[in-house]
């Protein structure tokens, strides 16, 4: 009770004491407010009896106190103004820092807007007494930023470059409400500075490779990307370094910036930067109807300052002293699947870039995809409104009695799992355009007849009719266990070492209407990704299943256990620059060797958890125990595990596990490229002739030089430069054939189409070699939608040497 007693006295203490202190502040607080108010006012007295000097000082020490007050600091601006003073110009910026201004306008504090829309009025006007020596900027979402560069490198957070020999980009206005940049170019470095309006100055240095030669791995790029702090509103960009050597950099072709975080397609890479004339009191200028005039008082002048650029979707403003832009744009067509639209891409031939111009109605469209449940940038993916792609989605397909039944996801009975079918994705019939005029190539896409397009051949049914709809598997094929028919399925391994008559035979036992995966079909789906992305080169948007572990017998035995152990779920490895690509999730086999190794269970396992150290990396995997003997088990890792996407929610997207280590799915198809190479039916090579087959029977043969080329994959310096796709094929009578024309030459994994070719057939040689798509699991950035190779030979029966080579099935 004594206890409790005292602790209410203290109680009762505490409060008194802490009352008094809330008191004392009070008093101290209010005192404070009422000196300051006494502050201006003394001020304005002092200025009015001429005590200038004196009037000045006072007012500061009150907007010391109250900083935000825009009539006290306009009013010490014009004090100082009067009296020549330079401080004025602070003053007057203070000022417009703190002003209230319309949502929809560019000011002090929001330097930098994405337009939703073509602009149909612009007003310029001060908001702080004045503006002075203002620059207004408009440009597409692709903009060039290496004109009129500076010498010297950025040092960490120094506005001062160093003295090196490096290239920097002078300060470019920035957009901080997109979050990240990229820069993509001629660059062979990336140190990014960012700046507030206060002159507060953020680094980041990108310590990867840039379009080097001597590496293929996903960590040489071809592009920087940066986030933006969220107060930044101007950017500058080292980019060469001339240490730096055998990169693939040209200093004259440009570097140029795109927000977000991955290149895709642009509508123009203008800018158009206008000089605002000052403006002082209530004068203001008034863009509209494209065109720009001055008001001042009852007077009216035109301006000539140039029609504001319709495909502009950013506007930036700087100067000494920024008034208020405000501004009022059309509003977007709501029109959703309009099928008579025309989406298309246009880029000069071979050309080392890879980000295509957006044309016809794809103009200032934007791509976007999830790595994992978050959009890789600002915004939604336009495309979601635009025929075919708003209407492609996945479904399940069973054969039932010689019946198609068909259950789409979200419906009632659906299945990833395979349980109620084949898991497809339903593609709605489009026609096509591919030209090439005037060194430029433009690929269209349109769900209605247009001049010059034509029923892309995808949809041409085994009678020779047009089909509404074709159906291309979610994921790669599976061997199932119990029919031995490869499947599509969630939760499967995918298969390896097929033969091209095994992916014949065990595909049309699914039942009439499928068949494998081929050339008019991929080709369709090639073209839905160039034009959705506006980007040639696949692995710089998505590096997919690409960096893994191959098993081949060195005489290093990288792959090999360095463990004897009975009954056992632990293999322990050399630590080297191959079996460091194994990780936590991989799928792997653990075998003999190649010969060893079948599509079943007993082979197919997952990394459970790894742990290194400078010489071993110890490996628990799934699986029933095995016998492990050291020097002759090995490990490899095998494409991974089907539906690691299936978490995903949207359609499009990515696992955020690490370059090259991802699953990815496009349109709700997983790994289109990477993890296992895709067999097409009917696509083959002989005596330097290609021919294919489109559903009905047709054969067509393509009459157009394609190189022969039967380089490996020895010697990355040489495959970089020389063995990458640079242009394409264009056959008058087949224009929808894309197969390369032109290797190297600027060509590499990091420009151009990024992709490696391989074909063996040369005039002399009677052998089929069909053609197989997408790169291996350990093909790094060569691995795309471009990836080729014809070197299949129909006849053998040895798949010991058949590698990676897959299969995806389909169903007309």
């Amino acid at each position: 009770m004594n206890f409790k007693k005292k602790k209410t006295h203290l109680l009762i203490i505490s409060l008194l004491l802490a009352a008094v202190t809330v008191f004392q502040i009070t008093a101290l607080s209010g005192c404070a407010q009422t000196d300051s108010k006494e502050l201006l006012q003394k001020a304005k007295e002092l200025y009015d009896n001429g005590n200038v000097e004196e009037a000045e000082y006072q007012l500061s020490l009150y907007i010391q106190d109250y900083p935000t007050d825009v009539e006290a600091n306009i009013l010490l601006g014009d004090w100082y103004t009067a009296d020549n003073n330079d401080k004025a110009l602070m003053y007057y910026r203070k000022a417009a820092k703190y002003i209230e201004y319309a949502e929809n306008s560019l000011n002090y504090n929001n330097s930098s807007v994405t337009l939703n829309g073509g602009i149909e009025s612009f007003t310029i006007k001060p908001a702080a007494k004045y503006t002075k020596s203002m620059k207004v900027t408009f440009s597409g979402n692709m903009f060039r930023i290496d004109k009129d560069s500076d010498t010297g490198k950025i040092n960490k957070a120094e506005l001062q470059l160093d003295d090196s020999k490096c290239k920097t980009t002078k300060w470019f206005a920035v957009n901080a409400s997109e979050k990240t940049i990229s820069a993509y170019g001629n660059m062979n470095c990336a140190v990014w500075q960012f700046m507030d309006d206060d002159g507060n100055i953020d680094f980041y240095d990108d310590e990867s490779d840039f379009n080097s030669y001597n590496s293929i791995r996903v960590s040489n790029k071809a592009y920087s990307y940066a986030e933006i702090p969220e107060d930044a509103v101007s950017a500058r960009l080292t980019y060469y370094d001339p240490s730096v050597k055998n990169t693939n950099t040209k200093l004259n072709n440009g570097v140029f910036a795109e927000y977000g975080s991955f290149i895709q397609g642009y509508t123009s890479v203008n800018s158009q930067t206008l000089e605002i004339p000052d403006l002082s009191g209530d004068e203001y200028i008034e863009y509209k109807n494209g065109k720009w005039t001055l008001y001042s008082g009852d007077k009216k002048t035109d301006l000539k300052l140039g029609t504001i650029p319709k495909t502009s979707l950013y506007v930036s403003v700087s100067g000494e002293l920024v008034g208020e832009l405000e501004y009022t744009c059309a509003k977007k067509s709501e029109t959703k699947a309009d099928k008579s639209k025309e989406y298309g891409i246009s880029y000069k031939s071979g050309t080392t870039d890879f980000s295509c111009r957006r044309i016809g109605d794809a103009v200032n469209m934007s791509f976007n995809y999830k790595i994992d449940d978050t959009w890789a940038n600002n915004g939604s993916n336009d495309f979601d409104n635009a025929y075919p792609w708003c209407e492609m989605k996945r479904c399940n397909i069973k054969i039932t009695n010689g019946k198609k039944i068909i259950v789409y996801e979200n419906e009632k009975g659906y299945k990833n799992d395979g349980s109620n079918g084949n898991v497809m994705v339903e593609i709605p019939k489009f026609y096509t355009k591919r030209t090439v005029e005037d060194g430029y190539e433009s690929i269209m896409i349109s769900g209605t007849m247009h001049e010059g397009y034509q029923l892309d051949p995808a949809f041409i049914g085994t009678d020779g009719s047009e089909l509404e709809h074709i159906y291309v598997a979610a994921y790669p094929s599976a061997i199932d266990e119990k029919s031995g028919l490869l499947t599509s399925s969630s939760e499967s391994f995918p298969a390896i070492k097929l033969l091209y008559k095994d992916t014949q035979e065990k595909v049309t036992g699914n039942g009439k209407g499928y068949t494998e995966l081929d050339l008019v079909t991929y080709s369709a789906l090639q073209k839905l990704f160039l034009i959705e992305t506006g980007n040639i080169n696949s692995s710089s948007i998505f590096s997919g299943d690409t960096a893994n572990f191959y098993f081949y017998a060195d005489s290093d035995k990288s792959g090999y256990a360095t463990n004897t152990e009975k009954n056992t779920n632990t293999i322990i490895l050399k630590l080297n620059t191959l079996t460091e690509r194994l990780a936590v999730g991989d799928s792997i086999t653990i075998f003999s060797g190649w010969s060893e190794y079948k599509n079943t269970a007993e082979y197919h396992r997952e990394i459970e958890s790894l742990s290194e150290n400078e010489n071993e990396i110890m490996i628990t995997f799934t699986g029933n125990p095995i016998d492990i003997e050291a020097g002759k088990t090995a490990i490899s890792n095998i494409p991974l595990k089907c539906g690691k996407t299936d978490s995903i929610e949207y359609c499009t997207g990515i696992n955020q596990r690490g370059d090259g280590k991802s699953s990815f799915k496009y349109r709700g198809m997983e790994n289109l490229y990477g993890s296992v190479m895709t067999v097409l039916s009917g696509a083959s090579f002989s005596q330097e002739q290609f021919t294919y087959t489109t559903a009905d029977g047709t054969s067509y043969t393509v009459y157009a030089e394609i190189p022969v080329q039967t380089s490996g994959f020895s010697g990355i310096e040489n495959l970089n430069k020389n063995l990458c796709i640079k242009s394409m094929i264009y056959d008058s009578e087949n224009p929808l054939v894309m197969l390369p024309s032109e290797l190297g030459n600027g060509a590499s994994s990091t420009s151009a189409y990024g992709d490696f070719w391989m074909q063996f057939s040369k005039e002399t040689s009677a052998t089929a070699r069909y053609l197989a798509v997408g790169g291996a699991n350990d093909n790094f950035g060569l691995a795309g939608i471009f990836h080729m190779r014809a070197f299949i030979d129909a006849d053998a029966t040895d798949n010991t040497n058949s590698g990676y080579i897959g299969s995806r099935i389909m169903f007309r």
